[in-house]
């Protein structure tokens, strides 16, 4: 019996030991100058920032000012940008817009009809400026081209066009084509006769009821000056110039049909 209590209270030191162990194992090991020891420092950056000396001082300010002074700078810089473009930046008036339907010209011609006509019609290059836009095709199955091009003609944008014969008749018959003779000088008119391109306007109603105009001249075939311009594209006799109805800029269709035909005043 007295073993038996002996070997139990071996047992039972041993146990206590090992429990004491235990709950020492769980107490921290943080040094006890560890940072959640010390005092918290209330006073704000800008205190801080004034403590520091030297080096301290400016390492503090970019850690903690630079990337936040920056971000706001850029940001003042964006939004002032915004008001500048919206609110501020002239907008050159556009003293001419020529659009190329199925355009037949390679780049080189594009960039020389960009610059000679600026030379041309541009009085002031900050306020005025040309429009020679070449981006419609319509031999394509893509109708945002077409209803691109409608939305610019209703706006006034397009003053004149040049365009092959087929697309020629349907804007005729559209009806937003004037007669030639109606946008030049008599004079120049009748020099450019061999260029005259005629059609007769078509109409029809809801029931498919066909109505026919008298027919005119609506174009001037421009085959000499896509050979004078686009040689490394070949000539083209199935391209006209014409005149758009709603052009706010018609003071400058004899000046740009001389330029075609290369006449001289």
């Amino acid at each position: 019996m007295n073993g038996t209590v002996s070997a139990f209270g071996k047992v039972w030191i041993y146990m206590k030991l090992e429990l004491e162990n235990s709950k020492d194992n769980k107490k921290t090991t943080l040094d006890e100058n560890a940072s959640i020891y010390q005092a918290r420092d209330e006073r704000t950056p800008e205190e801080k920032l004034k403590a520091f000396k030297g080096k301290e001082k400016i390492q503090y300010f970019f850690n903690y000012f630079f990337w936040k002074i920056a971000l706001a700078i850029a940001g003042v810089v964006v939004v002032g940008l915004l008001v500048y473009t919206i609110f501020f930046k002239v907008r050159p008036d556009t003293v001419c817009g020529l659009y190329v339907i199925n355009t037949p010209f390679g780049p080189n011609a594009y960039q020389q009809m960009q610059t000679e006509l600026g030379e041309l019609l541009v009085t002031d290059d900050v306020h005025e400026q040309i429009i020679l836009d070449d981006q419609y095709y319509f031999w394509t199955d893509d109708y945002n081209y077409r209803m691109a091009f409608v939305t610019r003609v209703a706006a006034g944008e397009v003053d004149m066009l040049i365009l092959d014969r087929s697309e020629f008749k349907q804007q005729v018959n559209n009806g937003i084509l004037l007669p030639v003779d109606k946008c030049i000088s008599p004079e120049l008119y009748a020099k450019l006769e061999e260029y005259y391109v005629t059609a007769v306007p078509k109409t029809s109603d809801s029931y498919g009821n066909v109505t026919e105009k008298e027919e005119a001249v609506y174009g001037l075939n421009i085959a000499p000056f896509i050979t004078r311009i686009n040689s490394e594209y070949g000539k083209s006799e199935d391209y006209c110039v014409a005149f758009v109805a709603n052009s706010d800029h018609k003071e400058n269709f004899e000046k740009v049909v001389k330029y075609i035909f290369a006449i001289e005043d």
